[in-house]
């Protein structure tokens, strides 16, 4: 009686089982057909751009994109018109103030900055207390001079941090100022 039931249960089984099968593969090969459809436009799409750029190129006849090497005159007369003033970059040695006389005490490390790029920059300089600004580094490109300070710890935290200021210097004057850390 229970191998008849097994046999029923199977029975009404096989036949749903077998129609989900063959709907799966139906649903499989309309998949593979539209994909390969969509393959054959975008070919075809592609094949139709091609051809309208390759014609546009044959219908101008453009040269090739080549400079034109100037005449003999032409760089003559180029030659005779002064270049514009390249700007001031790193000041000669004899305006640096040697690092060993004349360095202030609050500043240790200064290579390559002049006094008068240290007094642009000192303003800027922040003071965490009553013993100053500990800054750690100062360097000048001549357009832009860097420095790096030691900040102490805001209150609820005990870890101070380094901060580099960048500053982008012209005629005397800070025009720009980045700041990281």
């Amino acid at each position: 009686m229970i191998a008849v039931a097994a046999g029923e249960a199977l029975g009404l089984l096989w036949g749903p089982g077998l129609v989900f099968l063959v709907f799966i593969i139906w649903l499989i090969r309309r998949v593979v057909r539209a994909a390969r459809t969509e393959s054959r436009l975008e070919e075809e799409r592609l094949r139709e751009w091609m051809k309208g750029e390759v014609a546009q190129l044959q219908s101008t006849k453009a040269e090739p994109r080549l400079m034109r090497v100037p005449t003999a005159a032409e760089r003559k007369k180029r030659s005779a018109v002064p270049a514009p003033a390249a700007p001031e970059a790193v000041p000669g040695p004899d305006m640096i103030v040697p690092m060993q006389e004349g360095r202030p005490a609050d500043i240790v490390d200064r290579i390559g900055v002049t006094e008068t790029e240290l007094n642009i920059v000192r303003p800027l300089f922040q003071s965490d207390g009553p013993a100053g600004p500990k800054v750690l580094w100062v360097r000048s490109t001549g357009s832009h001079i860097a420095f790096c300070e030691r900040r102490e710890a805001a209150p609820p935290s005990k870890l101070g941090r380094d901060v580099i200021t960048i500053v982008k210097v012209v005629d005397g004057k800070v025009v720009g100022k980045w700041q990281f850390g």
